[in-house]
């Protein structure tokens, strides 16, 4: 079985894995929870993350491969962080 992990994605610092063993619509589901991105995250705790280490999304990605999806933007992400839509 295909297994996916989630990847905290940083503009200005290195990336890391934040969950693995993921089936792909828990996956999908945690990266359309609004508290995965700087850009529409409420808490106190991802507020603090974003001025601590500036703008951030977390993707989703087959444990297997390289490539990275956001399912909030619908975009795929490479390993540069350049993207192009789905």
């Amino acid at each position: 079985m295909t297994t996916y992990k989630i990847v905290r994605m940083f503009k200005e610092s290195s990336n890391r894995t934040v969950k693995t063993g993921l089936t792909k619509e828990e996956a999908m589901r945690h990266c359309q929870d609004p508290e995965t991105s700087s850009s529409t995250c409420t808490t106190w705790i991802g507020k603090d993350r974003t001025k601590k280490r500036g703008a951030w999304f977390d993707a989703w990605t087959d444990e297997q491969k390289k490539g990275l999806r956001n399912t909030i933007k619908g975009e795929k992400h490479d390993r540069d962080s350049k993207r192009t839509q789905v």
